[in-house]
């Protein structure tokens, strides 16, 4: 028996598995099709709850630009503001209204914070268009900055 004789057999067995059973080749197709597709579509979701005079801290960790969708969804606004992670100043804000969305884009040197000033807890629906780094909570200064 010659090599060629051999790789027709094994080419032989290949094609005979296939007829014999199609519905497997094609159910691994789309099993990995779909893999694809929902892992490159993908985003985090989470519903950030923050306590009164508390302010949530996003992505002081994080060394790559993120995007952050925003979606207030308590009866009172909120402080949004992008912070230079090194000096602390700030670079973009805005009043997040109730009910309010708002879309943000973030540097890799800055991180978001959002501060309730209010005496009762806020909730806000974040979606982020990847996995960041860097999450906390701390108390509001005594002038509410």
């Amino acid at each position: 028996m010659n090599l060629l004789d051999k790789r027709d057999r094994n080419l032989s067995a290949t094609i005979k598995l296939g007829r014999e059973n199609p519905g497997n080749l094609l159910q691994v197709f789309l099993l990995v099709t779909a893999l694809l597709f929902f892992g490159s579509c993908s985003s985090n979701r989470a519903t950030i709850y923050i306590p009164a005079e508390q302010e949530f801290v996003l992505g002081a960790d994080e060394n790559q630009n993120f995007r952050v969708d925003l979606k207030n969804t308590s009866g009172l606004p909120v402080a949004v503001s992008a912070v230079d992670k090194n000096t602390e100043t700030q670079t973009q804000g805005f009043r997040l209204e109730a009910q309010g969305s708002a879309r943000v884009f973030i540097g890799r040197k800055e991180k978001v914070v959002l501060k309730n000033s209010h005496s009762e807890e806020i909730r806000i629906k974040a979606r982020l268009n990847k996995g960041v780094a860097g999450m906390s909570y701390r108390p509001l200064d005594q002038d509410g900055q």
